[in-house]
């Protein structure tokens, strides 16, 4: 059995290096998503949802038990930090269209160096566009609460545009292969 997680937790990291993603199902058993959903039912929002999750002690539990899971933990490097918690809730009667683009921003503390690459302000949090290198060296985990498939999903992705840089070119979807 621990030669075939092995064999899966490689083949998971293969996938991720050269797509830039992995869809990894039932993260959570259908009780943990229940318990998650039950904390987000009383979180107080403006619009369709929230980046200040990690203000929740629950959240950054969470967030931390995501590092340990064997199908994880290989695509995060070796000392991985928890930057933001992001919520969405899409549903019909609630929606937006977002174009194809790069998520280039992360949360940060103000300081000096923060200020120098320009500041910007969403929900109270501070965000800026940080160099490439630093770019490279973020991960975004996503879970999904309740069923997703490839035609009621909100999230598309190209796969190997994480190997493009940092693009300033609206993405060529013809030319970046099917969309995920």
């Amino acid at each position: 059995m621990e030669r075939l997680l092995t064999t899966l937790a490689t083949y998971i990291k293969e996938q991720f290096d050269q797509q830039g993603l992995a869809i990894l199902p039932s993260i959570y058993s259908s009780t943990a998503c229940d318990y998650i959903c039950g904390h987000l039912t009383d979180i107080a929002q403006v619009g369709p949802g929230t980046r200040r999750l990690l203000v929740f002690e629950w959240c950054r539990r969470l967030a931390k038990s995501l590092k340990s899971y064997p199908s994880i933990s290989p695509l995060l490097g070796p000392a991985p930090v928890i930057n933001q918690c992001t919520y969405f809730e899409k549903s019909p009667d609630q929606n937006w269209l977002v174009a194809l683009h790069q998520d280039v921003s992360i949360a940060v503390q103000p300081n000096t160096v923060a200020t120098q690459l320009g500041i910007s302000q969403k929900e109270g949090l501070s965000f800026v566009q940080p160099p490439v290198e630093i770019l490279e060296q973020l991960v975004a985990l996503r879970v999904h609460l309740d069923d997703c498939t490839p035609n009621n999903g909100p999230l598309k992705v190209v796969p190997g545009s994480h190997q493009q840089g940092r693009l300033t070119d609206p993405i060529d979807c013809k030319t970046a292969g099917p969309l995920r």
